[in-house]
This record gives C-alpha cells, structure tokens and sequence, in this order.
C-alpha cells in the first residue's frame, strides 16, 4: 500500500485554520498579547480595553470588556482572569473568563490541543478578593511586541502560512492597496536584511474605513489610509518588502 502525504500550502490546496494555527504555533512559540487588553479593576468589576493577541497560534481580538466579580463572604479569596481556548467548544471556542477561590488551580493547557481539539487556557492576570472589592491586581501575559522575534519567525513561515496576495511587494515608490470592507488581518514590513521591522493589525470597516494598529513600528515607512478602502505604504528610502498575514479578505495592488 502506498504511502499518503499531501502537500498543505500548493496551487489549489485548502489551507485551514487548524494548519494555519499549527505554523503560527511552531514558529511564533507564544501566547500572549499584541497590543492593548489592559486589565484594571474598581470596586468588584475587572476591566479589560480592546486589543490582539495569540493563544496557541490562534490570533483574538478582545472587544472592550467588563467583568463582574463575586465578592469574598468572609476570608480573602484568590483570583485570576485568563483566556480559555477550547477548539472542541464551536459555540464558543474562546472566552473571557474570571476564577475565584481559596487557591488558585494549575492552568489547563493540552500541549497538543491543536491536533486534538483541546484546552489551552492563558493567564492574564491574578488579583484578590474581599468583602468590599478587587484587590492587588497584576497583569501577568506576556507582551509579545519584540519585532526581531516575531518578524522573523512570520517571515520563516511564509511557505506555511495563508498568504492572499498580494505577498512580498517590494515597495521603492508610494504603493497603494486595496482593502475589501470588513477586512481583518495582518501585515509586516521589512528590510532585505530584516533590520527595522514592523508588525501591524490591518482592519477595514463596513463602509470602506481603513485602520492600523501598530504592534511594533517601520522605521523610514509612511501609512497612509485617509482614502476609503485603500492603504497607501510609501519608503522613504531604500526598499521595504511587505507580507499580508491571515487576511480575511483579498488585498490587491
């Protein structure tokens, strides 16, 4: 009988989130936050702002949230807020979640949960609680914002990764894109020789508005996005090469 193997990432081929995950996942090697989702707290409600992040290869969004907390009946309770990612949930694969009690109990991480279907839960912070409010709370996620490691880990995975074009441009002059109301994705920025990178969130409204959101910044790379549906990237010197990352729209020159 012969062997079965299928190329993933080839002209034609299905690229799912589950093979995107696993390459994000194994190149990347971290949960945590790109930009945003501080967490304060006042009274018995945690606040968290919007943001990004990744959980397992997985890239969230976090809207703005609040998050009600039951106070302590007597003693001094332990908390903690964390993501929890449960690929065999479909209602609801991700959640925003908040635990009180006596202690605290160990996180439940499958180290194999995207080949499984399993859990992967992220800390985000860790607080107390008493009879009257929230108490000593510390954000505890990891800041994913080092663009040498991110950057370069994204631009080893170009072969594995859903890609819609346009991928790679090299850019010598003013080059506007084209992006497709309710667009979501990414893209990097970068020299020939990898120095001066930059990693941004992309996001498109409904009616043609066009956002960026800086996870770590080009040096020499102006944005322009003050036309409807269209980001224009313009070096200031030298050549820049840009990748578009997990798109959920079609970019095109």
């Amino acid at each position: 009988m012969a062997a079965t193997i299928r190329l993933v990432t080839f002209s034609g081929q299905t690229v799912t989130p589950k093979n995107d995950a696993i390459v994000y996942d194994a190149s990347v090697g971290r949960c945590g936050v790109f930009y945003g989702c501080d967490v304060t707290a006042s009274g018995n409600t945690i606040y968290v702002s919007s943001g990004y992040g990744m959980i397992r290869g997985r890239f969230f969004e976090v809207e703005a949230s609040t998050l009600s907390v039951t106070l302590a009946s007597t003693d001094t309770l332990s908390g903690r807020l964390y993501v929890r990612l449960d690929l065999s949930n479909l209602d609801s694969p991700i959640q925003l979640l908040t635990y009180t009690g006596s202690s605290i109990p160990a996180l439940e991480q499958d180290a194999d949960a995207n080949y499984i279907d399993g859990v992967w839960e992220m800390e985000m912070a860790t607080f107390s609680v008493t009879t009257t409010e929230v108490t000593g709370l510390t954000e505890t996620y990891e800041s994913i914002t080092d663009n040498g490691t991110l950057i370069n880990a994204l631009r080893s995975a170009v072969g594995g990764v859903s890609f819609y074009g346009p991928t790679n441009v090299s850019l010598t002059s003013p080059t506007p894109f084209i992006i497709p109301n309710n667009y979501r994705g990414m893209f990097a920025v970068m020299d020939s020789n990898q120095a001066n990178n930059g990693f941004y969130m992309l996001y498109c409204t409904g009616s043609g508005g066009v956002n960026t959101k800086a996870v770590s910044t080009a040096s020499n790379i102006t944005i322009n996005t003050s036309t409807a549906n269209r980001l224009t990237l313009t070096p200031a010197s030298g050549s820049r090469v840009v990748i578009f990352i997990n798109a959920s729209g079609r970019v095109t020159v």
